[in-house]
């Protein structure tokens, strides 16, 4: 386990380290205090030289590049969020995107006054499409959790899509949810460009596990199923155990 010396660690991939350098930099711009800030972008090896990189963002003293392999692109995204989250020191973690236009300024203030909690901050988000911004909802399209929450779930998300995995906290978990005061306008991620075309159900390599059912108890299950059956349990036993990262 890593021990976390910053405030939030912010997770994003991208195929465009030029657009990646600038929203960075934005990010950090609108940061009360920035070095309680890190940033954690996940490169592929195909696209870029990690020299090259390097050299692209040495301006930042708290940036760390993870360069691997695309695999299956889009279809693999939660093993990125895995590489990324291995070598974070955040206290709160945020999966991000790398085309991000405006975000509340302070925006890690809104954060720090949940410090110590185990929580999920929804950010109130509204996305460009095609020339238009159109709100869309206050949920979990930019997940924004406390780290224990995935050390004691073992997980970042079980797919490629977190803000599916999770929506149902919403549901099945509603007291551990709080809203973040964060608002932001962002365009639409990358367009899926695997050999699937993003549909990750299709991809049929006994290798590949994330788009298969759960196994619980001997019997496979769906995510949000294991979300109930196995994670909710094992967070509120620990709360039980730990009153003092309730709210």
């Amino acid at each position: 386990m890593v021990t976390k010396d910053k405030l939030v660690s912010v997770l994003f991939c991208s195929i465009n380290a030029e657009q990646a350098a600038k929203t960075t930099r934005y990010l950090l711009d609108r940061a009360k205090y920035p070095e309680r800030v890190e940033v954690i972008i996940n490169f592929d090896v195909e696209d870029y030289e990690y020299h090259t990189l390097k050299d692209m963002f040495k301006e930042f003293d708290n940036v760390k590049i993870i360069h691997t392999p695309k695999g299956y692109g889009y279809c693999d995204g939660h093993r990125f969020l895995t590489e990324s989250f291995d070598v974070s020191c955040g206290e709160f973690i945020m999966n991000f995107n790398d085309q991000v236009e405006e975000i509340t300024g302070n925006w890690d203030n809104l954060i720090a006054q949940y410090s110590g909690k185990l929580l999920f901050l929804t950010i109130n988000e509204i996305c460009d499409v095609d020339g238009t911004r159109q709100k869309w909802h206050e949920l979990f399209d930019f997940p924004l959790v406390h780290r224990k929450w995935i050390e004691i779930t073992g997980r970042v998300s079980y797919t490629m899509a977190p803000a599916s995995d999770l929506y149902p906290i919403v549901k099945y978990f509603p007291e551990i949810v709080r809203p973040s005061g964060i608002e932001l306008i962002h365009f639409p991620g990358h367009t899926a460009s695997t050999e699937t075309d993003g549909m990750c159900f299709l991809i049929e390599n006994e290798d590949y596990p994330w788009n298969k059912k759960v196994l619980h108890d001997g019997v496979p299950i769906y995510h949000y199923e294991a979300l109930q059956k196995i994670d909710i349990p094992r967070v509120k036993r620990f709360l039980e155990l730990n009153p003092e990262y309730k709210v």
